[in-house]
């Protein structure tokens, strides 16, 4: 009889843990939610028929979303190449080209002249 009343205890028990922690699904559709959030909602904005006060709330709230952005590293924050160095590569490449294409012309007349 004792074990019978202990075993009906222990599955009540049970029951109630498993009703009131939920299971992994519900976690993770809480987590789809968290993440909703992140992205703002289309809105049109008309900065000229807002107040400055305005303004200044919708630039923060923009800034405060890139920046978690950048934290979940949604962003590439490296910095953009300098013009001068994209000019050194397009001279490289350029003259690579015209190395690879002088080392094959000059092999096409080395050859024909064995021929």
């Amino acid at each position: 009889m004792l074990t019978l009343c202990s075993l009906s205890l222990l599955v009540i028990t049970l029951l109630h843990l498993t009703d009131c922690h939920p299971t992994h699904p519900l976690r993770h559709h809480h987590h789809r939610h968290h993440v909703q959030h992140l992205v703002p909602k289309p809105v049109d904005v008309d900065p000229s028929k807002m107040s400055r006060c305005q303004v200044k709330k919708l630039y923060k709230q923009l800034g405060d979303y890139l920046q978690r952005t950048v934290n979940l590293g949604l962003i590439d924050t490296r910095p953009e190449p300098s013009e001068r160095y994209e000019d050194e590569r397009r001279r490289y490449l350029n003259e690579k080209k015209a190395s690879d294409a002088f080392s094959i012309t000059t092999s096409l007349a080395l050859n024909k002249q064995f021929y």
